[in-house]
């Protein structure tokens, strides 16, 4: 009984509720005319307010972290973009959190001169109906998702428009692939499609559109049916006296078709006399 309880009890149970990682590979990547990127994430909750963004099943750093990766591309020689998370914190506030995102962009030349930076900040805000665990994860994942897509257009939005010249153009895109020729086969009856000549290419043999194909001496010999009559083989060089059997002679390189090639000719069976012939019986024994 208490294991048909715990097995009730686990089948009852509640699945929990996935959270997909947040991801931004999908987008155009913003490309930086520097050699390298740097990524300060050490950011950690300051002050005496209720921090809970440690309790998001998607870490609001992590996510800010994530976003710099996704969306950057170094494409330059010399050069570093210096990315630092400035703000990650959600703090509860009576019924609601309260998320406050902010990161910095600095870009310096090969010896550490400053040549130009952004700073991108969102804050957004969820009110929260029940202070489960559950609802809790649920209210705080939202949030973190609704902010960093705050966050991602404001980033771009900054980047275009105080650091635009060392911004790359788009890498163009790969060729499409050739179109696949195609013809309709017509109703049943109709006379096949003519398709175009393939073109010949340079130093290959091709075999003539008429006329007989080349022959193949290493093709295996055709198979006689059984009681058909087997030709007279034929050479194509004087044939030595060994090969050939006795009784037998050469004729214009081809051996006589009255003589058999299997060998010589067997003696003639005796002739029966006409008539009716004896025959004998062997006595009964009694």
């Amino acid at each position: 009984m208490a294991l048909l309880g715990l097995a009730g009890c686990a089948a009852g149970a509640p699945q929990p509720v996935p959270y997909p990682k947040l991801s931004w590979s999908y987008l155009t990547k913003l490309r930086l005319d520097v050699a390298k990127l740097s990524i300060d994430a050490a950011w950690v909750p300051s002050g005496e307010a209720m921090h809970v963004e440690y309790l998001a099943p998607e870490q609001p750093v992590a996510a800010l972290q994530q976003m710099a990766l996704d969306r950057l591309e170094m494409d330059g020689t010399s050069g570093t973009a210096h990315y630092t998370v400035e703000d990650a914190s959600i703090i509860q506030v009576h019924d609601h959190y309260d998320a406050h995102f902010a990161v910095r962009l600095t870009l310096r030349d090969a010896k550490g001169n400053k040549l130009g930076g952004i700073t991108a900040a969102v804050k957004d805000s969820r009110t929260f109906f029940s202070s489960s665990p559950d609802a809790q994860k649920q209210d705080l994942y939202a949030l973190v998702k609704k902010t960093m897509g705050d966050m991602n257009v404001e980033f771009e939005y900054e980047m275009r428009k105080h650091l635009a010249k060392y911004l790359l153009a788009h890498k163009p895109l790969a060729p499409l692939p050739p179109t696949v020729q195609s013809e309709s086969l017509g109703k049943p009856g109709s006379p096949p499609p003519s398709f175009p000549p393939t073109p010949a290419v340079p130093g290959s043999a091709t075999t003539p559109a008429t006329g007989t194909a080349p022959a193949n001496p290493n093709a295996p010999l055709p198979l006689t049916p059984p009681g058909a009559l087997v030709p007279p083989p034929t050479t194509t060089a004087p044939v030595p006296n060994t090969a050939v059997p006795p009784g037998q002679t050469v004729i214009n390189k081809t051996l006589a078709p009255t003589l058999s090639p299997m060998g010589p000719a067997q003696a003639p069976l005796p002739s029966v006399p006409a008539g009716p012939l004896p025959i004998q019986t062997a006595p009964v024994s009694p």
